[in-house]
């Protein structure tokens, strides 16, 4: 296309008033020239007829990678300089000095490197500091990248090769990254490994890679002369290893071997851990006698919580107090959760007024515990709602802001993958303040997922009208209502799973505001009769009718209980009912603490916290927590 034509397309431009022009003919404009850009075929003059069009970036982003090369530095910092307010800077960073990395000029790479956080680019780096004659600079850092218990992208190659020229691949070094390779369950990497170790050392990489086969090989006490601490590593794995398996039998191969090699005070902490985590599933009073040998300082919160959970599944109440502190945790989704369980055991072993006192402090949280306690002591949730009031100066430094024109334009052009890059980009640039401010924004133009991000960046938690929002509320009523489920259930689900991103799409293929698997969806939609639902989950009323359906059939297959039906929603119904106890019924509380996936712990917190506020929000009193919580029982129903 012409100048000439260039300008048709743009009846009124004139610099700095391109939005008194007609939108779609710039639009239809900046489309164009773009194209030529990406061709090679744009004259500068007809880029520069779009200099104040919002998207104006994107076409000297284009210009400049299209070819690069060392005569374009001076254009590329300028772009890096003018546009850091934009997702292109970072990205044009990338490719330059990936081009910079391929053509060997490791000066400029140096000059226009910024730490990324990828391995990949962090070698780059290393190598472009030895190349350039500072050797000693790319060691100091090279150990970084070597400490790895997978394999390295192959960037990191000439650092390595680097470290053993230099003779810094000791012995030492090498046998560190094979017990990070064995732990991380590579041992193909393990054995790549022992080829940099002297030949008399490599006998027990071989054992170690055999013990990994079969543990029982530990038992063998032949295998293990020479040295001592290789020995204590490859005995611990080989516990860890057996204790998956059978921990019972791992449990007395311990005893057998655990006077030799002169385990330290460490390793034998790091056994009982192994096995008390082990046992803990399916033999609590085994797995309490080896979690309480775990060390004060190495007792983690998965150590922490199965030894309260262990004393409360079996009615250990004094256990439970034995293990708890007097101190209260504050992060937002189990704010309280101590402080209920020792409140819990106080009111199991008779002590009543002090447990009042603590169900009270934890009471006025929002949260699962916050509304347990509530529970507990018969008063109303408390919600602790507050309505965002931005300060007017922020609020319209906000709204002026370059990419919330450019993120309406590029909507406009259906180019959303740049939209979101944009939002993203935006909220890593601003203060709370201005944070809180964007969500109001984002708010007010439906983008409820940007909204809840933004808050969730500044934590500010309190705007629940912003970070709950009713978005589709028709089409979840009806659905909800087809499949007989409480609306404010779905609308928790889908706050939980997607934050009403209906393009959302997770690393295992689900799909849309209720992220659902396309293998589910089908089965849903043979269930409606409706097979052509499944084929676009990216539609918000398919998704819904479907993802309801899926809810629906979760509650009949666990017999009415939301509980597992919620948590089946997240780890699947196969290993929900994995996690049912083998004798007696169990208190839901205990229940959903004592999960074995912190995820699913998680998500079913959330989403029994979300519906009590979402019941507010649709003009209902919250049903108790404790209503929709009945006891687990064996088979999975309401005990």
């Amino acid at each position: 296309m012409a100048t000439v034509v260039l300008i048709a397309l743009l009846p009124g431009v004139v610099r700095g008033s391109w939005a008194a022009t007609d939108e779609a003919g710039l639009r239809q404009a900046f489309e164009a020239v773009e194209a030529r850009v990406k061709r090679g075929l744009a004259s500068t003059r007809e880029v520069e007829a779009l200099a104040d069009y919002p998207l104006y970036p994107y076409l000297v982003y284009e210009g400049l990678t299209r070819g690069l090369g060392l005569a374009d530095a001076p254009a590329i910092a300028a772009f890096l300089s003018d546009y850091a307010d934009t997702p292109l800077a970072t990205r044009l960073r990338s490719r330059w000095l990936r081009w910079l990395y391929g053509h060997g000029a490791w000066e400029t790479f140096l000059e226009f490197f910024q730490p990324t956080g990828y391995t990949a680019m962090t070698c780059r780096h290393l190598h472009a500091l030895a190349a350039a004659g500072h050797e000693d600079a790319a060691l100091a850092r090279a150990p970084e990248v070597w400490l790895a218990g997978q394999s390295q992208p192959d960037e990191c190659d000439p650092v390595f090769d680097l470290m053993e020229r230099r003779g810094q691949l000791t012995p030492e070094r090498v046998w560190e990254r094979i017990g990070l390779a064995m732990a991380a369950g590579r041992p193909s990497l393990a054995s790549y490994l022992k080829g940099f170790l002297p030949r008399a050392d490599q006998a027990g990489v071989e054992l170690w890679i055999t013990v990994r086969r079969r543990p029982e090989t530990i038992l063998e006490g032949h295998h293990f002369r020479g040295d001592e601490g290789r020995a204590r590593d490859i005995v611990v794995y080989g516990i860890g290893r057996w204790a998956r398996r059978s921990p019972l039998r791992a449990a007395r191969a311990w005893l057998q071997v655990r006077d030799r090699h002169g385990f330290s005070a460490a390793e034998r902490s790091a056994v009982a851990r192994t096995l008390g985590l082990y046992l803990y599933r399916r033999h609590p009073y085994e797995a309490l006698d080896w979690l309480a040998r775990v060390l004060s300082d190495e007792a983690d919160e998965q150590v922490q919580r199965a030894r309260i959970m262990g004393h409360a599944k079996v009615g250990d109440w004094q256990g439970v107090l034995g293990w708890l502190g007097e101190g209260s945790d504050a992060d937002e989704e189990d704010s309280g959760r101590w402080r209920y369980w020792r409140a819990r055991a106080l009111e199991a072993t008779g002590e009543d007024e002090d447990s009042r006192g603590l169900y009270g402090e934890v009471a006025r949280l929002r949260s699962f515990y916050g509304f347990l306690a509530a529970d507990r002591l018969d008063v109303p949730y408390q919600l602790n709602h507050r309505t965002m009031e931005p300060a007017p100066e922020v609020a319209a430094r906000v709204r002026d802001l370059p990419a919330l024109t450019r993120i309406r334009e590029l909507y406009a052009l259906g180019r959303d993958l740049d939209a979101r890059r944009e939002w993203h980009h935006l909220r890593s640039r601003l203060e709370r303040e201005e944070l809180e401010a964007l969500a109001a924004v984002a708010h007010e133009q439906g983008q409820h997922f940007h909204a809840i991000l933004a808050l969730g960046r500044s934590e500010s938690w309190d705007y629940l009208d912003i970070r709950f929002p009713l978005p589709h509320r028709d089409v979840v009523m009806a659905r909800a209502k087809a499949q007989d489920l409480d609306p404010a259930w779905v609308f928790a689900v889908a706050r939980q799973e997607s934050a009403f991103a209906p393009e959302a799409r997770s690393p295992k293929g689900a799909l849309g505001l209720m992220q659902l698997l396309p293998s589910t969806a089908e089965g849903m939609a043979r269930r409606l009769k409706a097979r052509a639902m499944s084929r676009d989950l990216f539609d918000v009323d398919n998704n819904i009718a479907l993802g309801t359906a899926y809810l629906r059939g979760l509650m009949e297959r666990f017999d009415g209980h939301a509980v597992l039906a919620t948590a089946a929603y997240n780890a699947g119904p196969r290993r929900v009912r994995s996690w049912l106890p083998d004798e007696g019924p169990l208190a839901a509380d205990i229940w959903v603490e004592d999960m074995p996936f912190a995820e699913t712990r998680k998500y079913v917190k959330r989403v029994f916290s979300y519906t009590a506020i979402y019941q507010s929000f649709l003009g209902e009193s919250p049903t108790r927590l404790s209503t929709r919580m009945p006891a687990v029982a064996p088979g999975g129903s309401a005990g």
